[in-house]
């Protein structure tokens, strides 16, 4: 029933203060719309400032699974070289959910295992308080390419 408003959820990724709450809709909508509105997902919520959010895209991506990948590659591709870390980690992630149909992708995700950047965008949500300390995997890019390249079957790429 959700699926016939899937394009009014799409336009809320526009609102920052509305993004969360469309990714998790969209998610709930099934593998159909997501599929259908990957690039959006891709350009909206893995490059949030909001750590949440980019996880939860990640995982609504990969949950859709390769038939997301065509509509949003280059896209990802573009992501794991994106200026801030948090983002290039929700892209290896979402290479990673996707699983084995991302392993022709295994080398550029593993490119990250070389980026000793850390995300500190949400550090004073730790100090006050606010939020728990982020997973490496969502603040480190080479911790994130650790686990997409594990997750999608191409751990030959890590190295000792």
């Amino acid at each position: 029933p959700g699926e016939a408003h899937a394009a009014v959820v799409v336009k809320q990724l526009e609102d920052p203060q509305l993004r969360f709450a469309a990714v998790t809709a969209l998610a709930s909508f099934g593998h159909s719309v997501v599929e259908a509105n990957a690039a959006a997902l891709v350009e909206k919520g893995l490059t949030d400032a909001d750590s949440q959010t980019r996880q939860l895209a990640a995982e609504t991506l990969g949950a859709a699974g390769a038939a997301a990948l065509p509509n949003c590659e280059s896209q990802l591709l573009a992501l794991l070289a994106h200026k801030l870390p948090g983002v290039r980690c929700a892209a290896a992630l979402a290479l990673g959910h996707i699983g084995e149909a991302a392993r022709p992708h295994a080398a550029a995700v593993a490119a990250l295992l070389e980026d000793d950047a850390e995300d500190t965008s949400e550090r004073h949500l730790q100090i006050g308080g606010g939020r728990p300390r982020l997973p490496p995997m969502v603040r480190r890019p080479k911790c994130a390419a650790l686990q997409a390249l594990a997750v999608m079957g191409a751990s030959e790429h890590a190295r000792d």
